[in-house]
């Protein structure tokens, strides 16, 4: 009982410890980009990443270059190649909750709803960041893959609801 205890506060240690670290990682500038606004689409952007940790590329570098270090030095790479796209991608959803709560103070009607649920998705995004970083620690010893499909999907939506509110806003 003792050892499942501290087991699960090691656990919980640990957990937030990469909550503070993701957290860091994401920079808030509330500037959005005319760029990002206007895509169709983030997926595009962050279509490479679903590839970064596949196995298959891995059993190629295996093949043609035989040793271990150079199939874990291109794994640790990709790795590296993958934190880059999603520090982007958070600091992708930081720009644009900042741009939907920036219109939201500037609305001339009170939406306390609305706000609530941009906070519930800011934390639900964090926490979403934080399996994907635990999910890469355990890729880094050999254990699992990781799927961000989900999380870039969810981006996409907040940006569609940006673009949504921006235009009702510029209509009304």
């Amino acid at each position: 009982m003792i050892l499942l205890t501290a087991t699960l506060a090691t656990f919980f240690v640990i957990a937030l410890a990469l909550v503070f670290m993701v957290l860091q990682k994401i920079q808030t500038d509330n500037t959005v980009p005319a760029e990002l606004l206007s895509q169709d689409s983030l997926g595009a952007r962050y279509r490479p990443m679903f590839r970064l940790l596949d196995e298959s590329d891995c059993g190629f570098i295996a093949s043609g270059f035989p040793g271990s270090s150079n199939l874990r030095r291109f794994r640790a790479e990709r790795r590296s190649l993958f934190r880059v796209y999603l520090r982007n991608l958070g600091a992708d959803h930081a720009r644009i909750v900042g741009a939907i709560r920036d219109l939201l103070v500037e609305s001339q009607l009170d939406r306390p709803d609305l706000a609530k649920a941009l906070y519930r998705c800011q934390l639900m995004f964090a926490m979403a960041m934080i399996m994907v970083e635990f999910k890469l620690q355990l890729h880094a010893l050999g254990i699992g893959t990781v799927d961000v499909r989900s999380l870039v999907a969810a981006v996409e939506g907040l940006q569609l609801q940006l673009q949504d509110m921006m235009f009702v806003q510029a209509v009304a």
